[in-house]
């Protein structure tokens, strides 16, 4: 990271900084040159062999650092968190995080260049990736025209103003405790298959009482929209419900873990498969870490989570029904 000590101007530039120098291509976040001098944002930028000085602070000149300053799409991943947290500082110390490099307007150039901190940009471009807005690649963050594109698309679909920036409102949603199942944004749901057969059978292994009446309940209230019938079946089920939490495994074949993991106390609070044209057994995973509420009816109250209201939206994925 850096200190305050100042060192004298540039005196040396060093080998690691001159292999980035002839390719300044970032010239809304990173390094320009604009008459002889080195700029980031409207701060003037020098150097002492592989040490990078603005504003009276010093940091060092590694090659994850330079890549981050220097090109406005870079290849690859892998940076160090250090050379991460160290590019978000000059970013903020430069004020190039902001549109106009006024840290008064409070609005950042792009989606990427937005929140606290790495942890929390690295969590938003996680979300996106899990939820189908965005290719798993792209992960780097140098990728902002990606990034931008993939909040758009997040943004139109829950009827946002589709700014590709993260507004309140935006953060506010992605923070929303929400169904495990991607929202096929980008993906065509003409290949979700739907059962090819009228009666589906089903069991909740492991359930309380409670849980199995209100499961009841909501494959009833499906049967209601659906020409389908719905039957329990402890030994011969198309549809198995369990409660799963963290790193767990798959009910209906124990030896293989499922590809969602749960994240604990609210976050993604269950998931679903769709069903194919095997009429493969399909299951729904409830998130045991979650504080439920087992009634039916809207007085939930507000640290709790409606197990009936999620169960039945999780039904409607093993139906072959998208978001």
């Amino acid at each position: 990271m850096s200190t305050e000590k100042l060192l004298p101007p540039t005196t040396y530039i060093g080998p690691t900084v001159s292999k980035y120098l002839g390719a300044l291509n970032d010239r809304v976040f990173g390094l320009r040159f604009e008459n002889g001098k080195h700029y980031i944002s409207d701060s003037q930028v020098k150097f002492n062999n592989d040490t990078i000085l603005i504003k009276g602070k010093v940091y060092k000149a590694t090659d994850d650092l330079m890549n981050l300053l220097t090109q406005n799409t870079v290849n690859g991943d892998g940076y160090h968190e250090e050379d991460l947290d160290t590019y978000e500082d000059i970013l903020l110390l430069t004020n190039a995080i902001f549109q106009n490099n006024d840290p008064d307007s409070k609005k950042p150039k792009s989606g990427i260049a937005t929140g606290e901190d790495s942890n929390e940009k690295q969590n938003i471009i996680k979300y996106l990736q899990e939820f189908g807005y965005l290719e798993a690649e792209s992960t780097n963050i140098g990728e902002i025209s990606d990034i931008k594109n993939a909040l758009i698309l997040f943004q139109k679909k829950f009827n946002l103003k589709p700014t590709g920036e993260i507004d309140q409102e935006t953060l506010d949603l992605i923070n929303k405790p929400r169904c495990g199942v991607e929202d096929h944004a980008v993906s065509l749901t003409s290949h979700i298959a739907k059962w090819n057969k009228k009666t589906v059978k089903w069991y909740y292994a492991g359930s309380s009482k409670g849980m199995k009446e209100l499961s009841e309940n909501a494959f009833n209230t499906w049967k209601e929209h659906t020409d389908l019938i719905f039957e329990e079946d402890s030994s011969n089920y198309d549809i198995i419900i369990s409660n799963k939490r963290r790193l767990h495994r798959k009910e209906s074949s124990g030896q293989h873990y499922c590809p969602k993991r749960f994240d604990g106390k609210s976050g993604v609070l269950a998931h679903a498969n769709y069903p194919n044209s095997n009429n493969d057994v399909v299951e729904i995973h409830m998130d045991q870490d979650e504080d439920w509420y087992f009634k039916i009816d809207t007085n939930t109250p507000k640290e709790k989570i409606n197990f009936y209201a999620v169960l039945v939206h999780e039904i409607g994925h093993t139906l072959g029904i998208p978001h």
